[in-house]
């Protein structure tokens, strides 16, 4: 999956959880650990709050076979943070990092998560700290192509849509520093990135689901005729250009309701192939080539790695918390 297609929603506040408030680890040896917990989903049958889309969880919601209970936990969506005075380095070694997977299970308010951080470890006890501050909240995550939204005529539909969510598998819990105005909302990850304004990776998104859609239905619909020599090469906004038997044809197309409608062969039209390739790169697999070529210098896979110990006695978690305390003032609100 692409890391571009995930879709995040911001549940509720982390706490860390005193030991009568542990539901889920309640059995397991806590000496040396700490427990966080809290709603990474709430739901609302009534759809009454539902966010700025018109979307919102429900207790019919579909979460996936496990319901999020053994999922991996990680911290800010993998993405990693940047705040002054703190290393690429150590941004990237919390992105990368795994916590224990969650325990979760499903009440009559929503999907209520637990996780255990081992203080022994500089970051894990850095991410406690964080939550007995207050600073962090549950967000979950699963894969655009995943996700389903039930309209009000009671269909379910690919998301964007407005309507009850039907579908979230949750592929991932993160632990993401809360925002001063937590968006309860779905969100695609670019806006969360910034890598575009939530309008044009909505809009995106959008069209990414419709260019699938349109091959997916001229698959169906010309592979049994043409025993798979039937591909769609390109896609516009009112037909597509496809190869069938060797010779290239435009296609008019419609869509209405869901539904594909490709024109009838009297409407075809004959084309000649005439491609120009371009490279391209994002910036931000720029910036993540760049994260990926410091972390080719760290240790390899058993080895420790080694936290700079910051000057003047001070504790790593400490250090880590207070670079970060500027995180919040960056993050979108």
């Amino acid at each position: 999956m692409d890391s571009h297609d995930l879709l995040i929603y911001f549940g509720g506040a982390v706490k860390a959880l005193a030991k009568p408030e542990i539901r889920l680890f309640n059995d397991v040896d806590l000496a040396g650990k700490a427990v966080v917990g809290g709603y990474s989903v709430r739901f609302d049958d009534e759809g009454q709050a539902r966010d700025l889309d018109g979307n919102w969880f429900t207790s019919n919601t579909y979460f996936g076979a496990h319901e999020g209970d053994g999922c991996d936990v990680v911290f800010h969506h993998t993405i990693p943070v940047t705040a002054k005075g703190l290393k690429a380095e150590t941004a990237l070694s919390l992105a990368d990092h795994l916590f224990q997977p969650a325990k979760a299970t499903k009440d009559e308010l929503g999907i209520w998560v637990e996780a255990v951080l081992d203080l022994a470890d500089d970051y894990e006890k850095f991410v406690s700290q964080l939550a007995e501050a207050g600073k962090l909240g549950w967000s979950s995550g699963t894969s655009l192509h995943l996700a389903r939204v039930r309209t009000a005529a009671g269909k379910s539909v690919r998301y964007p849509r407005a309507g009850a969510l039907d579908r979230w598998p949750i592929i991932e819990h993160s632990l993401t520093p809360t925002p001063s105005e937590p968006r309860n909302r779905a969100l695609p990850i670019k806006a969360f990135l910034g890598i575009e304004s939530e309008e044009s990776a909505i809009k995106a998104m959008n069209l990414s689901r419709t260019v699938s859609g349109v091959h997916e239905a001229f698959r169906l619909l010309f592979d049994p005729e043409y025993k798979r020599d039937a591909y769609c090469i390109e896609v516009w906004d009112e037909f597509v250009v496809a190869r069938l038997d060797g010779s290239f044809y435009k296609i008019p197309y419609k869509m209405s309701d869901d539904e594909m409608k490709f024109a009838g062969r009297e409407d075809w039209a004959i084309v000649k192939e005439k491609r120009e390739w371009i490279e391209v790169k994002s910036l931000y697999a720029l910036q993540f080539d760049e994260f990926r070529r410091q972390q080719a210098d760290r240790p390899k896979t058993g080895e420790s790695t080694p936290v700079e110990q910051p000057a003047g006695g001070e504790s790593v978690a400490a250090a880590l918390l207070r670079d970060l305390e500027q995180l919040h003032a960056m993050l979108p609100s």
